[in-house]
């Protein structure tokens, strides 16, 4: 019996920061240019403002024209 591989894609991650490290991984083997590596680390500090931004709940105010809830 052969050894069965599971091929990942590195778009099979819903989450950008795991497939820029993927990025990044491989361009190290590639020998990316630093050019590359800084547009990774750009991508990165923006998914994790965007990340961030996204974990604060956000709930509408109540509307002044709202009638107050019945005791």
């Amino acid at each position: 019996m052969g050894v069965r591989v599971r091929e990942i894609y590195i778009g099979d991650f819903s989450n950008i920061s795991a497939q820029l490290e993927l990025y990044r991984r491989f361009s190290q083997y590639i020998g990316a240019t630093r050019i590359i590596s800084a547009i990774f680390r750009l991508y990165r500090f923006t998914d994790k403002k965007r990340q961030k931004e996204e974990a604060v709940p956000t709930q509408p105010l109540p509307s002044i024209l709202e009638a107050p809830p019945e005791q």
